[in-house]
């Protein structure tokens, strides 16, 4: 993972950058990362409470917690749904909405999130059923772009596996 913190180091330089964090393992292992390669004041931690499930209220206030003893400045965003028929599509929309939001309030030009390999097969095999592009069947990118952002996904090479090693061992 040390290649990881030195690609972050590089890529972001001096700038501020936000890092969504659902408090997953995976966003919290891109966290963990981000305060290895930057300072704490560069990083804005994004959180989106779905208010899906009765965990949600438990992961936002660790999170605001973590943020407060760590110095690190954060956002939260409560989103609520009329319907669940279209949820996936509806959240995400509203996610990155968010992730715009915070960006614009802060001046960042980056939005790290914690996409890994195991999300990347996941999304190449869905895109392959539902017979996708050729791009699509490439997968998701390491870096695209949203709007005025750039979304980069420094953990995309890395297996579900090694985040949770990760993770046991710091």
């Amino acid at each position: 993972m040390n290649n990881i913190v030195l690609n972050i180091k590089n890529k972001i330089k001096d700038e501020k950058v936000i890092v969504a964090c659902s408090t997953g393992v995976d966003s919290c292992v891109l966290l963990d990362l981000c305060l290895k390669a930057l300072s704490n004041k560069q990083v804005v931690v994004a959180h989106v409470n779905h208010g899906m499930r009765k965990e949600s209220e438990i992961e936002e206030e660790y999170i605001v917690d973590f943020c407060n003893k760590n110095s690190i400045l954060f956002e939260v965003e409560h989103l609520r749904f009329d319907s669940i028929t279209s949820f996936e599509s509806a959240a995400r929309s509203k996610r990155y909405a968010f992730f715009e939001k915070v960006a614009k309030k802060y001046q960042a030009k980056y939005v790290l999130l914690a996409h890994h390999a195991n999300d990347n097969l996941e999304t190449m095999l869905m895109r392959f059923l539902k017979q996708s592009s050729l791009k699509g069947y490439a997968g998701i990118e390491e870096e695209s772009c949203f709007k005025n952002l750039i979304l980069y996904r420094p953990l995309l090479k890395v297996s579900r596996l090694e985040i949770e090693e990760y993770a046991n061992n710091n």
